[in-house]
């Protein structure tokens, strides 16, 4: 079954934008996301290893919005949503 983790309203400062000053400047971008998984192995070991560490997750969008190459139309993290690797 299908859980879902949901992450809401994550800060992150970055340099994207329609504007030359929001490249140069920087802003906040609030990230909301929606991790679907089965988590009832974990719900009955108890063993964090087998659910998705948000923690992680939350950092990989961290820097992947810091470190990709700054973009006018941040339409294009449509290719977050299709990255499997986390780390």
């Amino acid at each position: 079954m299908k859980n879902c983790i949901k992450i809401k309203q994550l800060e992150v400062f970055a340099y994207h934008g329609c504007e030359e000053q929001e490249k140069i400047n920087g802003q906040k971008f609030y990230i909301d996301a929606n991790l679907y998984t089965d988590i009832s192995v974990a719900g009955n070991t108890d063993d964090l290893n087998e659910t998705v560490n948000y923690a992680e997750v939350c950092d990989f969008i961290n820097k992947f919005l810091t470190k990709w190459e700054k973009k006018n139309f941040l339409g294009d993290l449509e290719e977050l949503k299709n990255t499997r690797r986390f780390l």
